[in-house]
């Protein structure tokens, strides 16, 4: 019979957390939410179609925008909410960083931002 100690399962939280954070996309949701602490689905999904085209939202087709909330709905939240980063309110569709997500963002600290500049793909 095998045991499960304390550090197997941090381990196992620490990759689980470093997969999470190998996905651009999911910073990005990271650092625009480390500025804004909680935010509307919507809200992410238009300013992260914004960054990704590098254009106002104005020029930017709906389905564009569609296709990024999609994704961070059915993909990137989720992966988010389940490593315990952030807090998902389905009724009011609010996304919001929780405790654990503030620490990861403090370890993060300026390579978040500086990773931030690069380009992000949510799609």
């Amino acid at each position: 019979m095998a045991c499960t100690t304390i550090r197997d399962e941090r381990e196992r939280t620490q990759q689980q957390l470093l997969r999470v954070l190998s996905d651009q996309c999911r910073r990005s949701v990271l650092y625009i939410l480390s500025h804004w602490r909680i935010a509307g689905l919507s809200e992410l999904a238009n300013t992260i179609a914004v960054q990704e085209k590098e254009r106002p939202l104005t020029q930017i087709s709906s389905d564009e925008v569609q296709k990024v909330l999609i994704d961070l709905y059915h993909s990137q939240i989720p992966r988010l909410v389940e490593t315990g980063l952030l807090c998902y309110t389905d009724s009011q569709e609010n996304v919001a960083l929780t405790n654990q997500g503030e620490q990861a963002l403090n370890r993060l600290g300026t390579a978040l931002e500086k990773d931030h500049s690069s380009e992000a793909r949510c799609w």
